[in-house]
């Protein structure tokens, strides 16, 4: 009976949901003026995001007859967010003029690396019913130096009234994490 009350306590603070957080995109530093990217609107256009994941790396060592493992390193998983697509498809514009001054084609020349990454994108986690102002943030989960990787097809047809939707993948150097929060123990 002991360990049933222990753990009512414990989730006396409520559970962790998916569906209360917000994407903030700071983006890139790109050097012309025409190049301005405004991403505020796509902050609650995002629908869906991977927390990231870390894997340890690790090589094998024998010695003798014995065998090992020893950590050599760390990788992060890609993270994927998909937007809801207004009519005008701006989201779609956004991405498409981002990955054009990653890798240029046609008329438009690449840009440096430190052009046309974005600082950081912060993935905003929320306690409570709601997100926004007002709102109490308990974790941002924050991907350092990001630029866009991929674009995913998008499938339109007229056997279909769905939303249309968006889903980019980004690579990043590394990530973090602010929790605010006090952990109960």
């Amino acid at each position: 009976m002991q360990d049933l009350k222990k753990f009512q306590t414990s989730l006396s603070g409520g559970l962790a949901r998916a569906n209360l957080m917000d994407v903030v995109i700071q983006p890139p530093l790109l050097s012309s003026k025409e190049d301005v990217f405004d991403a505020d609107f796509l902050t609650f256009r995002c629908e869906n995001a991977d927390l990231p994941g870390k894997t340890l790396s690790v090589n094998e060592r024998k010695d003798y007859v014995t065998i090992s493992k020893h950590p050599n390193g760390l990788t992060f998983t890609d993270l994927t967010l998909t937007f809801v697509c207004s009519s005008s498809m701006k989201e779609r514009i956004f991405f498409d003029k981002w990955m054009e001054k990653i890798v240029g084609t046609g008329e438009l020349k690449s840009e440096y690396y430190d052009k046309f990454i974005s600082p950081k994108i912060d993935v905003n986690l929320y306690i409570g019913d709601s997100v926004g102002d007002g709102a109490i943030k308990s974790a941002t989960f924050t991907y350092h130096k990001i630029f866009p990787t991929a674009i995913s097809e998008q499938d339109v047809n007229w056997g279909s009234q769905d939303i249309l939707k968006l889903t980019v993948g980004f690579s990043y150097e590394y990530w973090s994490v602010q929790y605010f929060g006090k952990i109960k123990k």
